[in-house]
């Protein structure tokens, strides 16, 4: 299922848990547990959204945008860490 319209949200990344919230005073109302992530990755051809990203968990596959490509390779680069963290910290 696609949303007709892009809902903007503020994210928060600690350790391996991305929180967003509607607004950068407001407290999180949802979070992405990224030791359940399965990917992260570039989607700009996929939502025709430019510096967009797809985060896929086993449960559910979440997309966003960033304001630069610049940010968009950051957070890939930042979640990623993230994910591999997680997957270390899992395993020991």
């Amino acid at each position: 299922m696609w949303l007709k319209t892009w809902r903007k949200r503020f994210f928060i990344l600690k350790g391996n848990k991305l929180y967003f919230s509607k607004g950068t005073r407001e407290p999180p109302h949802g979070v992405i547990d990224l030791s359940r992530c399965q990917t992260v990755k570039s989607a700009d051809e996929k939502t025709h959204k430019k510096h967009s990203i797809e985060v896929s968990t086993t449960e559910q596959t979440y997309y966003m945008y960033a304001s630069s490509e610049k940010d968009k390779d950051e957070w890939i680069g930042a979640i990623g860490r993230a994910i591999v963290q997680a997957t270390i910290a899992e395993h020991d």
